[in-house]
């Protein structure tokens, strides 16, 4: 597959990926030619391989954000490898880094680097990551209409609520939020493995629960600046 878009002119270092986040990426699946060079290249680089011009950021949107890092889209993927990722594309692709080039070429970066930062806001996030993922494997499947059917879950919370509403003591309301934080823990090791067994419909159940526990981490993060006032 062949794809023509316009390049232009930067006056920082070339920036690629490297073989193996190459592959990850699926960069080879498509080729575009450079207008001003005419030299082939793979759609997911950030330059061209002959006259090093900006690409046009549009071509990079085709991929997922888990293909735009060069990371498999895995649920428990490393968090440490994606903020390398994350640190080597902002390196080269920054807007700080295009001051002395165009108002065109600036534009560019700044689309690139809100694209990037947009991308890895999601990944980085446990719930926003998982929808994001279930969205790719299974489709539109997450119904936010749905019910949590597991009551016993529900009581927990709720009781878990009410405790905290009447707590007049921090290091009483750590002890909630540590409890709460060690619930949202064990949702997401079981999403881990429920991605791993491609049982959607458990996810979606899994993170009906994670919202529950937000709301009540949010709750007990609203009750602890009341305390400390």
């Amino acid at each position: 597959m062949i794809m023509r878009a316009p390049f232009l002119k930067i006056t920082v270092p070339y920036l690629r990926f490297s073989a193996k986040e190459e592959k990850v990426a699926k960069g080879n699946k498509y080729k575009y030619i450079c207008q001003k060079c005419e030299i082939t290249g793979n759609v997911h680089e950030f330059f061209c391989n002959g006259c090093h011009y900006l690409k046009d950021p549009t071509l990079l949107k085709q991929f997922n954000y888990f293909e735009l890092f060069g990371i498999d889209a895995n649920y428990n993927t490393s968090k440490e490898e994606l903020d390398k990722r994350y640190r080597k594309l902002q390196r080269g692709l920054h807007p700080d880094k295009y001051v002395n080039d165009s108002e065109e070429v600036q534009n560019l970066a700044t689309e690139y680097s809100t694209y990037i930062n947009m991308a890895y806001r999601v990944l980085q996030d446990d719930e926003r990551r998982a929808k994001y993922l279930l969205k790719l494997k299974a489709g539109n499947i997450l119904n936010e209409e749905v019910v949590i059917q597991d009551q016993d879950f529900l009581l927990k919370i709720m009781q878990l609520n009410e405790e905290i509403e009447d707590i007049a003591d921090i290091a009483e309301l750590k002890e909630k939020e540590k409890e709460l934080g060690a619930e949202m823990k064990q949702l997401v090791n079981n999403i881990g493995e429920y991605f791993e067994k491609e049982k959607y419909p458990e996810i979606v159940d899994e993170l009906k629960k994670v919202r529950f526990c937000k709301r009540a981490l949010e709750q007990a993060d609203k009750k602890e600046r009341e305390l400390v006032q």
